[in-house]
């Protein structure tokens, strides 16, 4: 009974004005870690390697498995309340471009803006490749063998996939006959287990699962029997994949995904710019560590030159949530789907 009343505040909390706040939380968690996890690794030995900080800091790669785990279960949630179809493919992907993009290349411009301005304080050369410039239109630097602007981007282009595989295969979560689901996700989650290149969305296939069981259970699909025993695969595979520490990662998010009530004001707002920390963290954060951990003060003081990393990012981030992600944000929810007749 408590998951069924869970399912109903999840299915009708899907606008605009009423957010997923737990996984908003979530999310917001996910970018700090991320963001932790570059911090500690800007300078060379610092923080030293075998410090506490240094220990903790290198698990927040996790952040990025739950932001997979967190698409595979909230488009869905998304696509389901805004009655979407496959013929309302080219709104979704203009959707997901405005959302996303724009944001995506302004971050682009301020890393190569400081990148710039710290060649001329250096006294450096400074030069782009523009061929691995115009690459970042769609997202295909990986496959084209060319650097990132920020090295996380890669992420995104695994999201881009992702964004064209769930408009294409939503229906299969969707049918009324949950045993069709059932094998999409099983399938889905064996090309993972396939699939050896780590720049293809089949790759972290396993992950985006977590969350499209998790979406099954709250749409009544699945029973707590079922849903156990699925998580349990995918765990397993999982831990093939991408080891223990990645296992207990999503199990976790799982977990708070379904179960977790959360109405802290301070996650909630990490979660609101979450997107603005993923990136500019590696422009902003990194630079203020590199310039601090040198200096003869902080060099000792490696709490607090990532407690001012940190805050500094954070500052940056939420004026660039304000004056660059709040118009995407704006525009892509003008564009709405026909809900059939």
């Amino acid at each position: 009974m408590r998951l069924i009343y869970r399912a109903a505040m999840i299915l009708s909390s899907t606008s605009v004005s009423n957010r997923l706040h737990h996984v908003d939380a979530l999310r917001g968690l996910a970018a700090l870690s991320v963001c932790l996890f570059h911090l500690a690794l800007a300078q060379a030995g610092f923080p030293a390697d075998e410090s506490f900080l240094k220990s903790v800091c290198n698990f927040g790669y996790l952040g990025v498995n739950v932001f997979f785990i967190i698409s595979g279960f909230i488009i869905p949630v998304a696509l389901s309340k805004s009655g979407y179809r496959v013929g309302n493919f080219p709104k979704f992907l203009a959707k997901r471009v405005i959302r996303i993009d724009p944001p995506y290349f302004a971050a682009a411009g301020l890393s190569l803006l400081l990148f710039w301005l710290a060649s001329i304080y250096k006294g450096t050369p400074f030069s782009v490749q523009p061929a691995a410039l115009l690459a970042h239109i769609g997202y295909l630097n990986d496959f084209l063998g060319l650097p990132w602007v920020i090295p996380i981007f890669w992420t995104l282009a695994i999201e881009f996939q992702y964004y064209l595989f769930i408009a294409i295969c939503f229906p299969l979560l969707s049918l009324p006959n949950h045993k069709i689901s059932l094998v999409f996700c099983l399938l889905f989650l064996l090309t993972g287990l396939l699939t050896p290149y780590s720049r293809l969305l089949f790759y972290y296939a396993p992950l985006f699962t977590c969350g499209f069981l998790c979406y099954l259970k709250i749409q009544g699909k699945l029973n707590n029997t079922l849903l156990f025993l699925l998580l349990c695969l995918d765990f397993l595979a999982i831990y093939h994949k991408m080891g223990l520490a990645s296992a207990m990662a999503s199990a976790l998010a799982s977990l708070l995904i379904l179960f977790w009530f959360v109405k802290n004001d301070i996650l909630i707002f990490l979660g609101k710019i979450s997107y603005s920390i993923y990136l500019i963290h590696i422009p902003v954060g990194v630079r203020v560590v590199r310039l601090l951990s040198v200096t003869p003060f902080f060099r000792d003081h490696d709490y607090l030159v990532i407690l001012l990393a940190v805050i500094v990012t954070l500052i940056a981030s939420y004026g660039f949530y304000r004056m660059i992600e709040c118009s995407s944000i704006y525009l892509s929810q003008k564009i709405v789907y026909k809900r059939p007749s």
